[in-house]
């Protein structure tokens, strides 16, 4: 599983549900010094989480969190498209990336 944009909020609480139902979780930022911080008090918890990075003000990202996660765990099964963006972002057709890399 791979939630964006999670280290606070809806998405640090879909990651920290699924790890407690044993799921194998990708928490996903775009500070991923911040991702790591927050993995570290997670896995205190006992929990699996691991952090990759992602920021969609950068498109290329988008692809390569993807095939992070999947050569870490082999698959992805779920993706929680969690993240937020602004209008400079929505000015770019993100379609293409999502049809290709989802």
């Amino acid at each position: 599983m791979l939630v964006t944009a999670a280290t606070r909020g809806i998405g640090l609480a879909c990651v920290e549900a699924c790890a407690r139902e044993e799921a194998q979780v990708f928490l996903a930022a775009r500070d991923l010094q911040r991702g790591e911080q927050v993995v570290a008090g997670l896995c205190k918890q006992g929990l699996q989480v691991q952090a990759v990075y992602s920021d969609a003000a950068r498109p290329e990202t988008l692809s390569s969190v993807v095939e992070d996660a999947v050569h870490k765990a082999g698959r992805l099964d779920v993706l929680v498209n969690n993240f937020g963006f602004d209008r400079s972002i929505c000015k770019r057709s993100l379609c293409p990336i999502f049809v290709t890399s989802f």
